[in-house]
């Protein structure tokens, strides 16, 4: 079990942020927003293409385009990684500005799939190791199911770059699907995309400030170390953020299953493989504040939530609603280190069995004579057909 010690001081916390690309940028001012509207530290830095916009500079500490005269490198991946190797040594300089100081400070990485967002984390990633040993928390979120080839390839690439390859450094990332729930499919994906981006920084401050808040139990006191410890699990997370229904304002819904269910629908796990995960964190909030104690069902919810998690025992913590009006109780969960969710592999045969048709078709369209180099395409399927051997 991890051991709390209380190291953090709520009035003077601190977080460090790289955000790469456009959704890695929507995430990451949504973040900083949060934040800084609850007295948070930021220190942050946008890495980009094309011109640097007044509104980047007002929301980043910093901002660094790897090519001013590109308006991003749209799903070239290839182009971006040369792009951005091209510019380390700008990067290099940037990044000592952000570098957390102390253990104190949670440091994120935010990302999309994009090849500006990609190219630019794998190096900002490889940098931070080779000059400061750090294998920092990377947040990220999935193609949708018809999203273009090339960015599949991108996740594909990008994921087993971070977690599959032989020797990677196993870097947490904390996913978030773009793939449309059922109750979603008849709205357009641009929506369904925003709302899961929209999610995410709320999400964050809420962990991250609950953390701090008074417990309704002692029993169920989860600390902000612990958020730490589970955010820099090595592997894969993901996140809850469900409402808890309830008219009375106490929590009645199954914990178990509200948690489970939200996991299976963001990356096709069994329930069995998600209490498999080996380490969590789970604060619900709004808990009717006429309680002295958790209802004997909270409880038992509570005490069932933790038997169900087979590898270790999950942090969880009950805070109670500080507003004028009864809200909804809601849980957040971070669920990590979780087996290879099926939604991956899909991701991957994608982009496996597409790539090579869907370059030469587009670098056709664009030369009028082109020299295709099968053997470097092939050489990449075999990375990505290895991790399917079994």
């Amino acid at each position: 079990m991890w051991r709390r010690i209380k190291i953090f001081d709520k009035n003077n916390l601190k977080v460090s942020i790289i955000s790469c690309g456009d959704t890695g940028e929507k995430i990451g001012t949504g973040i900083i927003r949060e934040l800084k509207g609850r007295g948070t530290s930021i220190r942050s830095l946008l890495i980009t293409s094309g011109e640097i916009r007044k509104d980047q500079k007002k929301i980043f500490s910093d901002v660094i385009s790897i090519d001013p005269n590109v308006d991003g490198f749209a799903k070239n991946l290839d182009k971006a990684m040369e792009a951005t190797r091209g510019a380390s040594e700008r990067i290099s300089n940037k990044l000592k500005n952000v570098i957390p100081g102390t253990q104190e400070e949670l440091f994120l990485i935010t990302t999309g799939l994009g090849a500006t967002g990609v190219s630019g984390t794998l190096t900002v990633l490889d940098l931070l190791y080779k000059e400061y040993k750090m294998i920092p928390h990377v947040l990220t979120i999935l193609p949708e199911v018809f999203e273009n080839s090339r960015v599949q390839y991108n996740a594909a690439m990008f994921l087993y770059e971070l977690l599959y390859k032989p020797n990677a450094r196993k870097n947490p990332v904390l996913l978030l699907d773009n793939k449309p729930s059922i109750t979603e499919m008849d709205q357009a994906f641009s929506e369904v995309a925003k709302k899961r981006i929209d999610t995410i920084p709320l999400a964050i401050a809420d962990l991250l400030h609950g953390s701090f808040v008074d417990t309704v139990t002692p029993e169920f006191d989860a600390n902000v170390v612990d958020l730490y410890h589970v955010f820099h699990t090595p592997g894969i997370s993901a996140f809850v953020v469900e409402d808890l229904e309830s008219e009375t304002g106490a929590v009645t819904a199954r914990l178990s299953d509200v948690i489970a269910d939200s996991v299976v629908a963001n990356t096709s796990l069994s329930k069995e493989k998600i209490f498999e995960s080996k380490s969590s964190f789970i604060l619900v909030t709004d808990i009717d504040p006429d309680l002295e104690k958790l209802s004997f069902q909270t409880d038992f919810e509570a005490r069932k939530l933790i038997k169900d998690f087979t590898v270790s025992r999950p942090f969880i913590k009950f805070i109670e609603d500080d507003g004028d009006e009864r809200q909804i109780p809601k849980v957040y969960a971070i669920i990590a280190g979780l087996p290879l969710p099926p939604r991956i592999l899909q991701i991957m045969k994608i982009a496996r069995d597409v790539k090579k048709d869907i370059i030469i078709a587009e670098d056709n369209l664009m030369k009028e004579t082109y020299e295709f180099d099968m053997n470097t395409i092939e050489e990449k399927e075999a990375e990505l057909l290895a991790l399917f051997k079994d």
